[in-house]
């Protein structure tokens, strides 16, 4: 007996033993039915013995042809599951979809970019999370995202990640009317930030970095008197605490708040995606970068 058979005989086999009818069996493979014919006899050759005996309006199974066929549907019909399952995720009906976008990234690109495809593929779970940028690409690189958003600057050794640029936005300082009743004055030069109350983002954050590169360069130094998360800085100054600083792009038209005309202009920042290589990344993956990429032109 040949145990090397190939499991593509054993697929005709099990669809033919389903019709037991040859011309059915060879339109459900999609074969012709010498094709089929043929695949049955080298099977029956490589097994040493029949599986069909032939009557005038198709075939019927021989004892050892049922036994076979108990025997290998429940793998072939795992197979066909399987495939199918296949299929799904690449014609996203199925799938996940991890997202890490720390601070203001999210904020001005991401949410609506998730909400987006969600709306165009709402079978695909999506998971939106925060974090560092280097925490986030860390994840990445062990599997545990899928997509990162970050605002540079962003060190990647990762030889198995890829970064492409997706957007950019100037930051700015900008305040509540409430603030700025109280200050009793406008600011408008950078030295006059130090008779207010600055809210900043954390030491860690890629925001930050930039900030102070920014003000180092300037020869001032920068001593905001609170520091915290982009989610609660906002707050803060919502509710009149201070001077925040932020991307123009996510104050856009908001009529609370007031962007700050200084003389000297803070830096515009680059966002970034980061993924792992395209044969590495899902189904779902690839479709939301090439959305975002769109969004870019």
């Amino acid at each position: 007996m040949n145990n090397n058979i190939n499991l593509e005989y054993y697929k005709v086999f099990y669809v033919v033993a389903k019709y037991l009818n040859i011309t059915n069996a060879s339109d459900a493979l999609f074969v012709s039915q010498p094709a089929v014919t043929q695949a049955i006899q080298k099977l029956e050759n490589s097994l040493g013995g029949k599986l069909f005996y032939r009557q005038h309006n198709g075939v019927l199974l021989t004892e050892e042809g049922k036994n076979l066929y108990n025997y290998i549907k429940p793998s072939i019909e795992a197979l066909d599951n399987a495939s199918d399952r296949f299929a799904q995720y690449a014609l996203l009906e199925r799938g996940r979809l991890r997202i890490k976008a720390g601070g203001a990234v999210g904020d001005t690109i991401v949410y609506n970019l998730a909400a987006k495809f969600a709306k165009k593929y709402p079978k695909i779970k999506i998971e939106i999370a925060g974090g560092r940028s280097k925490d986030s690409i860390d994840k990445l690189n062990k599997g545990e995202a899928d997509v990162v958003f970050f605002s540079f600057p962003c060190e990647n050794d990762k030889k198995n990640i890829e970064i492409f640029e997706c957007a950019n936005s100037r930051l700015v300082f900008y305040t509540t009317k409430e603030y700025l009743d109280n200050l009793g004055f406008v600011p408008t030069k950078l030295e006059d930030l130090k008779r207010t109350t600055i809210i900043s983002p954390k030491l860690e954050s890629n925001t930050r970095i930039v900030i102070d590169n920014f003000f180092q360069e300037r020869g001032i130094k920068f001593e905001p008197q609170h520091e915290m998360t982009i989610y609660s800085l906002f707050t803060f100054v919502q509710n009149g605490c201070g001077i925040g600083i932020e991307y123009e792009s996510f104050l856009k038209d908001r009529d609370d708040i007031i962007i700050l005309d200084l003389d000297e202009k803070l830096p515009i920042n680059t966002f970034g995606v980061a993924t792992l290589k395209k044969e590495a990344c899902s189904f779902a993956t690839l479709e939301f970068i090439k959305m975002v990429k769109e969004q870019m032109k």
